[in-house]
């Protein structure tokens, strides 16, 4: 599906280490009318502070028939609404790159999501290869202050 939604190509080492991590409430499906029509895909990235987490969303689309639907808006709430409830991991804020002049950083904005800062020549194989990161914090009100994740082991 994701060769008729995105300008990029993945390869199969993206899809092997996506389906090796395992699935997890960070990543979703969309379907409509049992047809699979977006998808989702994240990743949990550690951070300079043990046990706190940075979700990075790599993919995010719907397929072209079912945009203009909210699916990929739907996704988006229900990312964050998992990450919001989330009660074993912390997690210090939500992170992705947009493409700088794509029309999709406003729906990011619908998020409030915010620029974090531009990355000249983050795209290699697409014209505009400048992206910007952004992100946004999430309160995760389950999470106890304090909470830690546990500690791994060396």
């Amino acid at each position: 599906m994701d060769k008729y939604i995105f300008p990029v190509t993945y390869t199969e080492a993206y899809y092997t280490n996506l389906t090796n991590a395992g699935w997890h409430a960070f990543s979703l499906l969309a379907y409509f009318h049992e047809l699979l029509v977006g998808s989702l895909t994240c990743r949990l990235e550690t951070t300079e502070e043990e046990g706190v987490y940075r979700l990075y969303v790599m993919t995010i689309g719907v397929l072209e028939p079912y945009r203009r639907l909210s699916i990929g808006a739907k996704m988006m709430q229900k990312l964050l609404d998992n990450v919001a409830a989330e009660q074993n991991t912390i997690i210090s804020e939500v992170a992705l790159h947009v493409q700088v002049g794509s029309t999709a950083f406003e729906f990011y904005k619908q998020f409030n999501f915010t620029v974090k800062e531009e990355v000249k020549e983050y795209y290699k194989d697409l014209e505009v290869r400048d992206a910007l990161l952004l992100t946004k914090v999430v309160a995760q009100p389950n999470l106890k202050k304090g909470d830690k994740a546990p500690a791994k082991k060396k």
